[in-house]
């Protein structure tokens, strides 16, 4: 069944339905004012030179991630930005299975974002399970300390002041590797976005500027 265009952009309108009304108007009037002047009278048309609706709806937002990222980082650089790192990567993630490449290309981007994505899991977790296991280990001391120190305190001074001393060392370990726990996860949450970003980025350069060498050719 042949695609017209009405069809095509209303598609895309309801893919485009995360983006805020404002920017989501301003790039369906772009994308209208682009099929008018290249005289494309058809969806199927549409979908060989953008990608069908929701190729292209993942493409668009996550540029529009990307630069919301940048924007944040640039007014408030020292912030941590979790969920926002964590939304870009997911959409930037969907967006580069959902370009349109060769078969080779797809497999090898996969394969490296796969690679890369899974690379950064397995140092986070290992060095967040560690970090977990001191806090754990803190708390647990702590606890101990404290029980075993003001039950001991009455009957043997020396002894229980001691214990009350462990317990103080882990609610120092606690309150020191609390908040290192904390950036560490914002640390890793931010590479994967990074990573995710630049071999987004890489990958719709190469594309952009194959498609130009093969225009004029």
């Amino acid at each position: 069944m042949i695609m017209t265009v009405e069809e095509y952009f209303s598609e895309l309108a309801q893919e485009l339905q995360p983006m805020p009304a404002a920017d989501r108007d301003s790039v369906l009037e772009y994308y209208h004012e682009y099929t008018e002047d290249a005289h494309i009278t058809s969806g199927d048309a549409l979908t060989v030179q953008l990608g069908t609706p929701k190729q292209l709806a993942a493409q668009l937002l996550a540029n529009q991630s990307i630069k919301e990222t940048v924007t944040v980082n640039e007014t408030a650089p020292t912030k941590p930005h979790y969920r926002q790192n964590a939304h870009n990567t997911w959409l930037i993630v969907l967006a580069v299975l959902s370009l349109p490449l060769s078969l080779p290309l797809s497999i090898a981007v996969g394969a490296i974002l796969f690679a890369g994505l899974i690379a950064i899991a397995a140092v986070a977790f290992a060095v967040l399970i560690t970090l977990g296991a001191l806090v754990l280990a803190g708390i647990c001391v702590t606890i101990a300390g404290l029980y075993i120190g003001f039950t001991l305190i009455f009957s043997n001074l020396f002894v229980g002041m001691a214990y009350l001393g462990f317990a103080l060392i882990g609610i120092g370990l606690t309150l020191l590797l609390a908040p290192f726990t904390y950036q560490t996860t914002l640390f890793f949450v931010h590479a994967t976005s990074n990573f995710s970003r630049y071999l987004y980025t890489k990958v719709t350069r190469n594309k952009h500027l194959s498609a130009e060498g093969g225009s004029q050719s």
